[in-house]
């Protein structure tokens, strides 16, 4: 895997709001019926659009697919978001993409 480091653009901030979307309806599933869920995926791409200019995304590839993203404020400065994409949980990958941030 490969692990990049950039600023937001826009190229790939949709590919990264799938991802954010896939996993958050995965992970929500038991727990938040269909509106709740709905809200929560709409909020959460409204503030990465919002916020998209102020932040760091780190993103680890596995053959040419965002599988993993942190999502660094470089105002706050802290790490506001994780996301795994539900194929790959379980693997150790948050915690590498964690270290990594702190670095």
């Amino acid at each position: 895997m490969e692990l990049l480091i950039d600023n937001t653009q826009e190229d790939y901030l949709d590919r990264i709001l799938k991802r954010q979307e896939d996993s958050l309806r995965f992970l929500c599933a038991d727990f938040y019926n269909l509106e709740q869920i709905e809200s929560l995926v709409t909020n959460q791409k409204r503030i990465r659009r919002k916020y998209h200019n102020r932040e760091k995304i780190i993103v680890d590839k596995c053959n040419h697919e965002y599988i993993v993203f942190a999502i660094l404020d470089m105002i706050l400065p802290q790490i506001t978001g994780i996301h795994i994409y539900f194929h790959y949980f379980c693997q150790g990958i948050g915690t590498k993409l964690s270290k990594k941030s702190m670095t």
